[in-house]
């Protein structure tokens, strides 16, 4: 990477702007956490903008490594009363109160925008304050349009925006599903595009001695509890593995995470006598998912739309046989009984077949394991994240700045 960061001017810095960001919780919050921690030695300067969310964010936001500049936005609380879309028009405020900020800002930088609205907002925005500064948009998943009806039409508004003020240049992660809708969303609006991968900390996220009996089989599912997650199909097929056992006292599901459906999640466990064998943990930080990573047997993806998030590639990191619905285009990277295992979608009848087969055979769950730990190690590490990064950010200098 050497070549790569000589050529970038050292008066260059790269501004991030998010609006979902901590004390918010999500994949893509620790994703915007984690990419610019990794590359921050590689820039000159970098400085993350982000809403005010009040005193809860002080103490992270000063043990931060990286400077974060706190901006205001409005709430509009009446017209969430009245159903009103107030999304889009709450990012279009907080826009304007970004780039007012920006405007006093003299020096060269790259401007980093996480989330596609927001940065077909900042892009049509940049036209009035006229900043001239180069544009990155980022979007944390190619699935926008299938998610949700809210986000479906967040993606539609965006692309509706981009005819009239494009990015330089609109940066994809590939989570595994839809990734060629989203990419012919690009190619005809003739938006330029980069396909980019999660990246996983393998040092950090790596197999430690268990804790636990040996006797035991814990199945781990690290996964919001949301309508998105199906954390409740995972519920049916664990129950269905029980049966087929006469509910063994060894084994146990335990749910990590924390979301909407916590209530009606736990209405499924008690209505089917399943106290026993299920437990509810809530949310947990990072440094506690790894101990829950490396005290358990098995992990599951449960989600009909997208299976490949940092959680299941974290969990692979520390060689856990993982068991997936497969929404489509995670095979690109999971290969069937190799690194992973893949069930069609609501199958839960063969769901539980495959939970009950890792749990007769350790051998199976201990190979599959390895094998997912090599496959993060090869295809999604850091180094070869951050080099595509560096190589964009230097092309984009290029054309601006030189």
């Amino acid at each position: 990477m050497g070549n790569i960061i000589e050529n970038i001017k050292k008066s260059i810095s790269i501004v991030r702007v998010a609006f979902e960001f901590y004390p918010m919780k999500g994949g893509s919050i620790t994703h915007i956490i984690e990419s610019a921690k990794y590359i921050n030695p590689y820039l000159e300067n970098q400085i993350i903008i982000a809403p005010d969310f009040g005193d809860t964010s002080k103490d992270f936001d000063a043990s931060f490594p990286i400077p974060i500049l706190r901006v205001n936005y409005l709430k509009f609380n009446f017209l969430k009363k009245i159903k009103f879309p107030i999304v889009p028009l709450i990012l279009f405020i907080y826009s304007i109160n970004v780039l007012r900020i920006l405007k006093n800002k003299k020096n060269d930088y790259i401007l980093y925008i996480h989330g596609t609205l927001l940065g077909a907002i900042i892009c049509l925005l940049n036209k009035f304050y006229q900043l001239n500064k180069p544009i990155i948009v980022f979007q944390d998943s190619a699935n926008i349009f299938n998610i949700s009806k809210r986000s479906a039409l967040s993606g539609h508004l965006a692309f509706s925006l981009f005819k009239y003020s494009k990015p330089d240049i609109l940066l994809i992660i590939d989570d595994g599903n839809k990734l060629l809708d989203f990419v012919n969303k690009c190619k005809t609006n003739n938006i330029n595009y980069s396909i980019l991968y999660h990246a996983i900390n393998t040092e950090f996220f790596y197999p430690q001695k268990l804790k636990k009996s040996d006797n035991n089989f814990i199945v781990l599912s690290t996964q919001r509890l949301d309508n998105f997650k199906r954390v409740d199909l995972g519920i049916y097929a664990f129950k269905k593995f029980l049966e087929k056992n006469n509910f063994p006292n060894n084994a146990k599901l335990i749910i990590v995470g924390d979301g909407d459906e916590r209530n009606n999640l736990n209405k499924i466990v008690i209505n089917n006598n399943l106290q026993n064998w299920i437990e509810f943990h809530g949310f947990k930080e990072i440094n506690d998912i790894i101990d829950y990573l490396n005290n358990v047997d098995v992990v599951i993806g449960t989600s009909l739309i997208s299976n490949l998030n940092l959680s299941i590639q974290e969990a692979m990191a520390c060689e856990k046989a993982v068991i997936l619905f497969n929404t489509g285009e995670i095979d690109r990277l999971i290969k069937n009984f190799e690194n992973g295992i893949l069930i069609e979608p609501i199958n839960i009848e063969e769901f539980a077949i495959m939970i009950d087969k890792l749990y007769k055979y350790s051998e199976l769950r201990e190979r599959i394991g390895k094998n997912a730990r090599i496959t993060i190690i090869k295809d999604r590490n850091w180094e070869s994240r951050i080099k595509k990064e560096l190589e964009i950010f230097n092309n984009i200098l290029k054309t601006y700045y030189s």
